[in-house]
């Protein structure tokens, strides 16, 4: 499981250094792709990928909004392998997807790792936490 928030800097050779604390629940690779929900990136665990896909496949392909959210999540995805350091290169696309310029965040999110600009992940932070829809939708799930 990932727990935490982290900055960093992306180097000159579009590399984020994965933290430690998360190197440790992953494998030696694992699936980064554009996170289905708004301008971040994902990275999953090779099986926490096995089971999204599985769960894609088992919804109507006939509908729109699973085949979007398929290309957004398959057509984005990567296989990464980090270096003895623990860096990962960003491609090109997935950069300007989450709009990485320099400063990244990256996010434990229990079964999976968000990777922010700094710019989005602030002012995502900031709208969500005035969000009044936020709490009143925990609520309803009884959070």
């Amino acid at each position: 499981m990932f727990y935490g928030e982290y900055q960093h800097i992306l180097d000159v050779k579009n590399r984020i250094i994965i933290p430690a604390k998360f190197r440790a629940g992953l494998s030696d690779a694992f699936i980064i792709t554009k996170g289905g929900w708004g301008s971040y990136l994902t990275i999953y665990t090779m099986e926490e990928w096995r089971s999204l896909e599985a769960r894609i496949k088992q919804l109507p392909q006939s509908d729109e909004s699973v085949r979007m959210f398929a290309r957004i999540v398959f057509g984005g995805a990567c296989e990464c392998v980090p270096d003895t350091q623990g860096r990962v290169l960003i491609p090109s696309a997935l950069k300007a997807y989450a709009g990485i310029v320099k400063d990244v965040i990256t996010v434990g999110v229990s079964g999976k790792i968000e990777v922010w600009s700094k710019e989005n992940y602030e002012n995502q932070m900031e709208k969500g936490l005035m969000d009044d829809a936020v709490s009143a939708r925990m609520s309803e799930f009884g959070i």
